[in-house]
């Protein structure tokens, strides 16, 4: 796990813990200041919440979502990031 990676998780246990003082606390190593934070809502419910950096070195926005809710599965970071995982089956 990166650097980058690490610094999400630790913004969201600030967030869980201290709510919005908690997570402007931890600073993105890539920003000026804070992850951006929204709440993540996957096929109209409220999942969790997405930590967001400035940092695109992949071409892609670094993005990590926390899942509060369960639900049909979705990617939690990457390039699909929010997006529908593909079925699988079992054999």
């Amino acid at each position: 796990m990166g650097l980058m990676n690490l610094a999400m998780v630790r913004a969201a246990v600030e967030y869980k813990l201290h709510g919005e003082a908690g997570l402007q606390s931890v600073t993105d190593p890539w920003g000026q200041g804070p992850f951006e934070f929204k709440r993540f809502v996957f096929q109209g419910v409220d999942r969790g919440f997405e930590l967001k950096s400035a940092c695109r070195r992949n071409g892609w926005p670094e993005v990590l979502i926390f899942v509060e809710k369960e639900g049909p599965p979705f990617s939690v970071n990457g390039k699909n990031a929010g997006r529908a995982k593909p079925a699988t089956y079992p054999k």
